[in-house]
């Protein structure tokens, strides 16, 4: 049986997956047949369907006199969906400016049901007296609660808040919850635009644990069902198929999340807390520079250019910790507390032509803390825009660790990233696709961008087919993430020693590859660029499928190592100032920037408790705990499984 602590989330699918709705029901029947009296109920997505038939259910044995012909709702919802055809559900639209559709047949479907149980459909969702929770999404990827306020529900969640749970007109959120973006028109709840939590939030359990971080709870949940589309790879398709990747990719980083959060628990119990001897564990650091001008790939890398000289002052002001980049003389920089005098991993992170900027700035600053403190880069990893900082950058390193391999224009490498920003322009990385068939995979190649690599690896190298070289021919420290057709990335790099890991099952390593086709590989953006062939795999940008790669690093090497994380996509005032009422163009072309945060959030929280965890571990070992293996290697989930529907 459920107790009252616990916390239930339902969330299999979105409207439009009937079947997995109808599963999802069949599970709610099953708890309340078991006597369920949870503590709270989270509806995400369809979800929201089976957790308000769930409350009702709750309300009407909580509160006869009011809600007791609601008893049933559950098996005649199940019915509903059973029966129903589409036109039952929603209904077209004769404006289809912000959806193709509108869910008014099932809003008049449930108004009258509302009204033959109870007299009445103008309820709160308060009014239930059941600590029911409909959830929906804002245009800031931010998680929206409605129902009985309780100010214990909220948390900070990276650079945002989530505000705790409003009260709300009941269909209201719960039409919200439903509106799928595209085929769907958003709901307006309490005179504000929301709309279906996905793509952005997928698997809620990661998000609830936090925000019951203070008052923790058991959680069950249903597994929600993350097909991928199945569709051939163009310009218009692309994205679409991108977005589905995040929805399955978030899932399981909401269902590791989860895991670790248990193991970490676990593990305090058994650790004196209060023992907070210094120990050498690994460490984290975080760099956070802004992505600064347009999400659209060829205007900002105008305003790039027209802004290289103000935008490097700015990157260098907040790198250094100075306001408006004024210093008090007190500033802390971003770099201050990093261990440079340990060895340490780099990630060049995602974020436009200004993120390249961004970068050039920090490794200017990476390559100082390094010499002065006296220790080493060992890998360089490189995601989307990031993969060209992180090639020049690696050539300067391995140049000087190998002058028998490199010749010495490779000790400069970084200027010629410097000279190639300061004189960007389009036809310098890009050409458009005259070939129809080619333009309809992306709109252009990375030609331009081939022939210009492969000279200045000709020039560092010396080799007369710099085509072919590989990672391990030139001891080139880099490892580029591209995007596979299966929505994981592929990881390109040296290959000895192995780099290798097991998530559920799925063996993740780093493979051999050219040099530069790697790099075109991992820069291929979605909708811009053709895809990069290689191996008989179509390659796409790395930064597609995971915004932020840092737990993946974390876990690829033997042992964990310190990382220093180059954050250059968090947007000026940590919004991207989408309207709150989506179009259709904005759906089909700003979509990613819902996914793009939540999950690059919950991956920095994720991989900081990583990194607090085996600190924590550490400490065991000193003070003579026995300790399981190493997680990261073959991670298993072990706590908070989601229940398979």
């Amino acid at each position: 049986m459920t107790t009252t602590l616990t916390t239930i989330i339902f969330q299999s699918a979105k409207l439009g997956d009937i079947p997995y709705l109808i599963k999802e029901l069949e599970w709610a029947q099953n708890l309340l047949d078991q006597g369920a009296e949870p503590g709270r109920i989270f509806g995400v997505s369809g979800g929201n369907f089976a957790a308000l038939a769930f409350g009702l259910e709750l309300a009407a044995r909580r509160s006869p006199q009011t809600w007791g012909k609601a008893a049933g709702t559950v098996a005649e919802f199940r019915q509903f969906l059973g029966n129903a055809h589409s036109s039952h559900i929603r209904s077209l639209k004769l404006n289809p400016k912000y959806g193709f559709y509108t869910l008014k047949p099932l809003r008049w479907w449930v108004t009258y049901y509302l009204s033959a149980r109870t007299g009445r459909a103008d309820w709160k969702v308060s009014d239930l007296n059941v600590p029911l929770y409909l959830c929906s999404l804002d245009s800031g990827a931010i998680f929206r609660m409605y129902g009985p306020p309780d100010e214990s529900l909220q948390c900070d969640h990276g650079f945002v808040h989530i505000d705790p749970p409003q009260d709300a007109p009941l269909l209201d959120a719960w039409i919200a919850g439903l509106s799928t973006l595209l085929s769907t028109d958003a709901q307006t709840v309490n005179g504000e635009w929301r709309f279906d939590c996905r793509p952005g939030i997928v698997d809620a359990g990661a998000m609830v644990a936090d925000l019951q971080a203070a008052d923790p709870r058991p959680i069950l949940r249903s597994q929600p069902y993350t097909r991928i589309r199945p569709w051939q790879l163009n310009w218009f398709t692309s994205s679409f198929v991108m977005h589905s990747q995040h929805e399955r990719n978030h899932a399981l980083l909401a269902s590791l999340y989860l895991d670790l959060l248990g193991r970490h628990e676990a593990l305090k119990k058994l650790v004196i807390t209060a023992d907070q001897r210094e120990t050498d564990s690994p460490v984290i650091g975080h760099v956070d520079l802004p992505y600064i001008g347009s999400t659209e790939a060829a205007t900002n890398m105008r305003q790039s250019v027209e802004n290289r000289v103000e935008l490097t002052q700015t990157f260098t002001a907040i790198l250094n910790g100075e306001q408006d980049g004024q210093s008090s003389g007190k500033s802390v920089g971003q770099l201050d507390n990093f261990p440079f005098d340990r060895p340490a991993n780099v990630i060049y992170g995602a974020g436009g032509f200004s993120g390249i900027l961004a970068g050039m700035v920090t490794t200017r600053a990476v390559d100082e803390g390094f010499a002065r403190g006296g220790g080493e880069i060992r890998y360089v990893y490189g995601v989307s825009a990031g993969v060209l900082n992180g090639f020049f950058h690696s050539v300067q390193l391995a140049a000087a660790r190998h002058p028998d391999i490199y010749k010495p224009a490779a000790l400069h490498a970084l200027d010629d990233l410097e000279n190639l920003m300061e004189h960007l322009e389009r036809k310098k990385f890009i050409s458009y696709n005259k070939n129809p068939l080619k333009l309809w995979k992306g709109f252009g190649n990375l030609g331009p961008l081939e022939v210009f690599l492969l000279d200045r690896l000709a020039a560092y190298t010396g080799s007369t087919h710099p085509e072919s070289i590989t990672f391990d021919d030139i001891a080139l420290p880099l490892t580029v993430s591209a995007s596979r057709k299966d929505g994981y990335p592929e990881y390109m790099g040296m290959t000895n020693p192995v780099r290798s890991f097991v998530w559920q099952g799925r063996t993740w390593e780093v493979r051999p590859a050219p040099v530069v086709k790697a790099v075109l590989a991992g820069w291929s953006m979605n909708t811009y660029i053709i895809p990069t062939r290689l191996n008989d795999q179509e390659y796409t940008d790395g930064g597609g499928t995971f915004y932020d790669q840092s737990l993946m690093v974390a876990c690829l090497d033997r042992e964990l190592t310190n990382l220093l994380n180059i954050h250059l996509d968090e947007p000026y005032g940590h919004s991207y100032n989408l309207p709150e009422h989506f179009d259709l163009l904005k759906t089909v072309f700003e979509t990613h920037n819902l996914c793009f945060p939540e999950e690059r959030r919950r991956m920095r929280k994720m991989t900081d408790l990583l990194y607090e965890h085996f600190a924590l571990r550490r400490r065991a070992e000193i003070l003579g705990i026995s300790l399981p293996p190493d997680f990261r290697k073959n991670w298993v989930i072990e706590y908070s499984r989601a229940i398979e529907l």
